[in-house]
This record gives C-alpha cells, sequence and structure tokens, in this order.
C-alpha cells in the first residue's frame, strides 16, 4: 500500500510537470517573438510585450496550471488524463500550424502570417467544437446514467417500502411505514395521511403543520395549519397530504405508486381484521349457547328427576319446566335470527313499527316478571330500519333493566322520542337500579361483559350494541336521576 501511495504520488507530480513543461515550451512563441520585435525590427521592448501580452498570459496559465493540478484532490487517473489530453491536444495543434507553415513554404517559397494566423483560428475553432462536443456528450452520458441510477434506487426503494407493507400486521405499522416512504421519496415538509374520513397519521416539521380538521384541505400557516401543496388519492378511501413542493413528476409517481400499495394493505388488514373478528364471534356464539342451553337443560332434567322419584306431584314442576323450555326455544330463535345477520353480506333491513313492538315486548316483561313495574310513555307512530333482531334487542334492554335492579319492586320506564331533523327515533329505558360505574360505561357493551353477580354470559347487551349498529344506530348509557341506569338506543327511522 505504501509504494502504490508512493506511486499515484509520483503520477500526478510527473503529470503536472508535463503540463508545465508545455506551458514553457508554448511561452517560448511570444517571448522569441518580443526578442525578433526588438532585434530585427527595432521595436521598443513595452510594445513588443503589449503585443504578445495575452500569449504570454495563455503559456503561464499551463505554467502554473501544471502546479495547480498536483495540488488538486482528483483521483491520479484524472490527473494523468488531463495532462495526457493537453499533451495531445497541443501536438496536434502544433502539427496543424506546422502542416500549414511547410506548405506555404514548399508551394511559395514565402509564410504569410496573416493567413497562418486565420488557419490558426480556423484550428483553434474545430478543435474547440470537438472540446466542446465530447464535454457536452460526457455530461449527457453522466446524466443518463446518473437517472438510471436514481431509476433503479427508487425502483428499489419502492420495492422495500412495499415489501414492509405486505408485512404489517395493522393500520398504525402501515402508516408508520408510508410516512417512511414517503419521506424518502420527496421529502416533504409535512405529510399527512386521511383513511376512511379520518387522518390515520401524519408527519410535519417544525416549521410546518395541519389544521384541526381532516377533511379541511385548504389548511392554513402558523397556527391555523399549513397549505396542502398537493394530495395523493387513496383509491377512493382517502389521500396522501404533502406540504414543501413544488415536486417532480417522478415524485409524485412514487407517491401515487405508494398509494396503491397502502390501500391493497388497508384492504388486507381490514379482510384479516373481519375474519378475526367473524372468528371470535362465533367462538363466543358458541360459548353462550352452550352456557345458556346446557344450564336450561339442567334445570329441565333435574325437575324430571324430582317427577319421576314421585315424591312431589309434576303440577309444581310443569311451569319452570315449561318456562325453560319456552327460554330455549326463544334463545335458539334469536341464536338464528342473530347468525343470519353475521353470515348475510349487506341483509336486507326492512321497516318495523316501533310502538306495537315495544308494547308486545313490555307485555311479555310483565309477564315474566310480575313482581316488576314497567311504564310505558307515549310513543311515536313511526317505523324503524330493523330486522326480527329488533325483538331481542328490546327484550335484553327490559330484562337487564329488571334483573340488575336490587329495588324488592323494580321499577322501569321505557319512552320514545323522534328528531325529525336528523330522521331518527330515541329508545330510552330508564330503571331505578343500583346504576353502572363509570368506568365500566364504556365496557358494559363488548363480548362477555356481565355485570357484578351475574350468572350471564354477556352476551345480552352486547347482541343490543351488535345488532343497532347494523342498523347504522348507536347506544348511549348514562346515569339516571335520582337513582338507576338510562340505556338509550337511537334508531334510523325508516323512509316512507
Amino acid at each position: 500500500m505504501a509504494r502504490d501511495g508512493a506511486s499515484d504520488g509520483v503520477g500526478r507530480y510527473a503529470a503536472g510537470a508535463l503540463v508545465s513543461a508545455v506551458g514553457v515550451l508554448v511561452l517560448g512563441v511570444p517571448l522569441y517573438d518580443i526578442y525578433d520585435d526588438a532585434s530585427d525590427l527595432g521595436w521598443s521592448l513595452a510594445s513588443s510585450v503589449a503585443e504578445n501580452a495575452v500569449l504570454i498570459a495563455l503559456a503561464l496559465t499551463l505554467v502554473f496550471g501544471g502546479v495547480w493540478l498536483t495540488r488538486l484532490d482528483w483521483e491520479t487517473e484524472r490527473v494523468l488524463s488531463v495532462a495526457g489530453r493537453t499533451v495531445v491536444g497541443t501536438g496536434v495543434v502544433a502539427v496543424l500550424i506546422g502542416w500549414v507553415v511547410l506548405s506555404q513554404l514548399r508551394a511559395m517559397g514565402e509564410l504569410k502570417p496573416f493567413i497562418i494566423a486565420l488557419d490558426a483560428v480556423l484550428i483553434g475553432s474545430v478543435t474547440v467544437f470537438l472540446v466542446a462536443l465530447y464535454s457536452v456528450k460526457s455530461s449527457v452520458q453522466a446524466r443518463e446514467l446518473a437517472a438510471e441510477r436514481g431509476t433503479a434506487d427508487r425502483l428499489a426503494t419502492r420495492h422495500s417500502h412495499a415489501a414492509r407493507l405486505g408485512g404489517v400486521e395493522d393500520r398504525e405499522a402501515a402508516a408508520e411505514v408510508a410516512l417512511d416512504a414517503v419521506a424518502d421519496a420527496v421529502a416533504p415538509d409535512a405529510v399527512r395521511i386521511v383513511v376512511d374520513d379520518a387522518v390515520l397519521d401524519e408527519r410535519t416539521t417544525a416549521a410546518a403543520g395541519f389544521g384541526d380538521g381532516p377533511d379541511d384541505a385548504d389548511d392554513r400557516n402558523a397556527d391555523e395549519g399549513t397549505a396542502v401543496d398537493r394530495s395523493v388519492p387513496i383509491d377512493g378511501r382517502g389521500r396522501i397530504d404533502l406540504v414543501g413542493g413544488p415536486f417532480d413528476d417522478h415524485e409524485v409517481e412514487t407517491v401515487e405508486l405508494l398509494a396503491v400499495h397502502l390501500e391493497r394493505t388497508l384492504t388486507r388488514l381490514d379482510d384479516e381484521r373481519a375474519i378475526r373478528e367473524e372468528r371470535e364471534r362465533l367462538e363466543f356464539i358458541n360459548r353462550t349457547i352452550r352456557h345458556n342451553l346446557l344450564n336450561d337443560m339442567q334445570v329441565v332434567s333435574s325437575r324430571l328427576e324430582v317427577v319421576d322419584e314421585g315424591d312431589e306431584p309434576f303440577e309444581r314442576h310443569a311451569d319452570v319446566i315449561r318456562s325453560r323450555l319456552d327460554g330455549m326455544a326463544s334463545f335458539i330463535i334469536t341464536m338464528k335470527e342473530y347468525m343470519n345477520t353475521l353470515l348475510e353480506d349487506g341483509h336486507d333491513l326492512r321497516a318495523v313499527p316501533l310502538a306495537p313492538l315495544v308494547r308486545e315486548q313490555v307485555a311479555d316483561a310483565r309477564e315474566g316478571h310480575p313482581d316488576a313495574e314497567i311504564e310505558i310513555a307515549e310513543l311515536p307512530s313511526v317505523s324503524v330500519r330493523a330486522d326480527d333482531l329488533l325483538e331481542p334487542v328490546v327484550e335484553n334492554l327490559l330484562t337487564n333493566a329488571v334483573v340488575h335492579n336490587d329495588r324488592q319492586t323494580p321499577h322501569v320506564e321505557v319512552s320514545a322520542t323522534r328528531d325529525p331533523a336528523a330522521g331518527t327515533v330515541s329508545l330510552c329505558v330508564r330503571d331505578d337500579g343500583p346504576g353502572i360505574d363509570d368506568e365500566r360505561k364504556e365496557t358494559v357493551f363488548e363480548r362477555g361483559e356481565r355485570g357484578r353477580n351475574s350468572g350471564g354470559t354477556g352476551f345480552g347487551l352486547y347482541l343490543v350494541r351488535d345488532a343497532v349498529e347494523a342498523y347504522g344506530g348507536t347506544v348511549d348509557i348514562r346515569d339516571n336521576e335520582p337513582r338507576g341506569t338510562v340505556v338509550e338506543v337511537t334508531l334510523p327511522v325508516a323512509e316512507a
């Protein structure tokens, strides 16, 4: 390695010396002309120097250029290339000028300096043209090579980000990969990903930011946000907002391709989540069916065993057996409707009159819980968009209001109000029980969630929320005054 370094140093200095030597050689031309003017023509030294000043300056440029060349931080090969081209170029010009001089001497026996000078201009023009042509061609080739390398790098980067998107397992990770990809592709001041009318994620510099509204494409700078320079759609699901343009076409194309990969990833994640939730629902339903039916069957079986022993008359147990069998039949029907709702893609909803259905369910609840007081306030004559699951929805609301009540005589009030402007009707079930703690109000409708001291499966209120949301409605729970709970179900009114 030491010898290689020393060899490079020798080559560098040799190249510089060669260029300086060419400069010294061509310097001899104006110096000789000065001498000839002073000795043969009797010109003053100042006049002759002034005449050759430009040539002297050009020659000195080569002399000092050789020294400067050795001090450049270029590779030795490049320094040698400059020296070689200088020598070759000088030689070619010298040969051409020499050929002109010899041609004049042979043809005419004398020299015509004016013609020689014009020929030198011609030779210089052609030389400059060739040098310029070579330089521009080299520049074009270098640019094309750089563009090809840039394209290859961009393709590699795109492939890398697409591969990363293919391996993410949640939307947050997908957004993080997408933000990294956009930063690599266009380096914006700020980028925001909006999916399904919500901001999935965003990234900004200290000097840039977005407004508060996820759908406000004209967010303003400073405290109010930064104007969006470019929005790239995500195939109808959202967009990628960019700040800090202008952006080149290839940059926008990269973001557009990224948007395609992001949309496919989000679709995959949605499908995987739907399958996972479907599996969890089915497992939960399986547990619920086993729990409810097995419990009722055990009660019926134990009662039949007592009757079979003949110690007590059958009539004492007939009502219990009949009630349990009716409960199992009702439960099976409810589960059938619920399974149909799960398995049908976009199952049909119909107009269901609300008031008759509520009155029927209240009558059944009064019969099943004679110790409870269930009142009905005035109900609007309106139909809602629902299906057969609306009956068990109302039934579960009434049952929970009575069963989980700690009063000796539970009091339940059912009412409904219509909001014509919103096109909805709200059904409220109020009880005077112990109420629900604030920390449980958000979880009481979750799958498998059961109340304190409850022997249930947590299916009833889960069914309520799942069915109501499938109708396009909402469920809200809050405290009743002075005691108890209010469950409010808001449903869309069926169009006439």
